[in-house]
């Protein structure tokens, strides 16, 4: 790569859960409309501030999470740069072959060794077959041919001379580099999840139906208490004042009885360890500066549902 490449890649997944990339080519005109509006992308991108990535899964509208080695578990960007230098990737025919694309990937004259990456749907696909337009300005008519559209917004840059990982969002991060979840936001294993429900601190009936959720959400939570050696009682301890000031209603005979919803069992959990404080009576996630708004107490709720 350098200062004059321009390239777009689409990646896809191989039979090894790894990335392959096919080129996606663009007449020379194109390409400058194309790198105007994406340049304008990584801008606004570089002006967020950076947060270094702990594992935890939100940021406000202003920052970005990055990991400062990356290690490319699935090689989506030591492919894609192997595109980029000419070693022979396959172009992409059709647009029918995006159905399966995880990301775009591109690389801009002027942004030596940084990798753009926007997360791909089928629903930026325009099948001929589905969507109209109007061909002759009177009438509306099938399309003639498939189109596809980029996202508005950059999902991440790879640095590919410091090796690091800048994203918006693990949500979406996760979705385009197949393998991150193995080494970045991994969840914790069966007996893991049994052995972490099974404290004594817990009403047993309310953690058996948390495990029987299979929720990645919370087995995602678990891993990271376990990996942070959290003290978990001293997380229980703390969760009796967010309890009171959020009306959870959530300790029974002094335990912890989970509630049912996930939203209200990633509170609990993420308390534990140690992801929400309180301030003048208000709980906050660490990472958010709105306050969290109290549930409504059963009173509350069953007036409301009269």
């Amino acid at each position: 790569m350098n200062n004059n490449t321009f390239m777009v890649g689409a990646s896809f997944l191989n039979e090894d859960g790894c990335a392959e990339i096919k080129t996606i080519p663009f007449d020379s005109e194109l390409r400058i409309q194309i790198a105007e509006m994406l340049t304008k992308q990584y801008e606004d991108f570089r002006k967020l501030e950076s947060i270094p990535y702990d594992g935890r899964y939100k940021v406000d509208n202003d920052e970005r999470l990055t990991i400062s080695s990356y290690t490319d578990p699935d090689q989506t960007f030591s492919e894609f740069q192997k595109c980029c230098s000419g070693q022979g990737c396959e172009e992409l025919v059709d647009i029918e072959g995006l159905i399966r694309c995880k990301a775009i990937l591109i690389a801009l004259p002027g942004l030596s060794n940084h990798v753009l990456v926007q997360r791909f749907y089928k629903t930026m696909i325009a099948s001929r077959d589905r969507f109209f337009g109007c061909l002759d300005g009177k009438v509306f008519t099938r399309i003639a041919k498939s189109v596809f559209s980029f996202g508005s917004t950059v999902a991440g840059v790879y640095d590919c001379s410091a090796k690091a990982l800048s994203f918006r969002s693990i949500a979406t991060i996760r979705g385009a580099l197949p393998k991150f979840d193995e080494i970045y936001a991994p969840g914790a294993d069966d007996n893991m999840m049994n052995q972490f429900f099974g404290n004594g601190l817990f009403e047993q009936e309310s953690a058996k139906a948390v495990l029987d959720r299979d929720s990645k959400k919370i087995s995602r939570l678990v891993w990271l208490i376990n990996d942070s050696k959290v003290d978990v009682a001293a997380g229980v301890d703390k969760f009796k004042t967010i309890d009171r000031l959020l009306n959870m209603g959530c300790f029974q005979e002094g335990k912890l009885c989970f509630p049912h919803d996930v939203k209200r069992i990633q509170i609990v959990l993420r308390t534990i360890l140690g992801d929400v404080f309180e301030e003048d009576g208000k709980v906050f996630l660490t990472n958010s500066k709105r306050p969290i708004d109290p549930f409504p107490s059963p009173a509350q709720a069953e007036a409301s549902a009269q």
